[in-house]
């Protein structure tokens, strides 16, 4: 993250506008909203094809999968 965060922030709701940040940790600093995919579940999702792939199952018969929870 860009050390300039803050004062856009700050310019954003000085000015009124209406702005949409991709990291939850910058609505708490007074950003409005917040649309990213939740790291947390992405961070399991990793975990749990890294055990599949230890126990013997090849990394190219693993299903690709997107991103579901925002």
């Amino acid at each position: 993250m860009r050390a300039g965060h803050k004062l856009i922030i700050a310019l954003a709701t000085e000015l009124k506008l209406p702005t949409i940040y991709p990291f939850p940790n910058m609505v708490t600093e007074g950003g409005l909203i917040c649309h990213a995919p939740n790291v947390i579940d992405q961070c399991r999702s990793a975990a749990n094809y890294v055990d599949r792939i230890l126990k013997g199952e090849k990394p190219g018969d693993l299903p690709v999968q997107a991103v579901t929870k925002y």
